[in-house]
């Protein structure tokens, strides 16, 4: 979690509707790795102290889980067409797990376009308020037209 949330602090400008969307999901989450990182896996700290795999060990599954993630092995659909789960009688995970997941999915996709949608209305307006403006300026604003601004921050 903690590469996406860097990567939208990054790349994407605060006034982004994306980023106010994925805002409050990555409130804390640096500060939580950074502590996890002094106190639980650090040299000597508690995974070392309690599991039995030990410092190196630790440091090999965390190699090998790390190779091994994609995003695709959250998505509950692809992983039990993968295993062929899909005509397994009463397996109420899959049952459950796909109610959420087009649950989540309608929200993924619906209220995320509804909040570009409406960023790029009110662009527009202001694209509007600003060439209005222009029109009685001796020395006009261009640089505040949306326009001229780069696309990754303008959608």
């Amino acid at each position: 979690m903690e590469t996406y949330c860097v990567a939208t602090m990054r790349n994407l400008p605060d006034a982004h509707p994306v980023n106010k969307l994925l805002r409050p999901h990555f409130r804390y989450t640096i500060a939580i790795n950074t502590r996890a990182r002094s106190s639980l896996i650090n040299e000597g700290g508690v995974i070392d102290q309690i599991f039995s795999i030990g410092g190196q060990g630790k440091v090999e599954l965390f190699k090998r889980t790390s190779e091994a993630y994609t995003v695709d092995v959250t998505n509950i659909k692809q992983s039990i067409e993968e295993r062929g789960l899909e005509s397994v009688p009463k397996f109420y995970y899959r049952d459950d797990g796909l109610k959420f997941w087009e649950y989540f999915e309608s929200f993924a996709s619906a209220i995320p376009v509804k909040c570009i949608s409406n960023f790029v209305a009110k662009l527009k307006e202001y694209e509007k308020e600003v060439k209005a403006r222009n029109a009685t300026m001796d020395v006009p604003y261009i640089y505040l037209l949306p326009e001229k601004v780069p696309n990754s921050i303008t959608i």
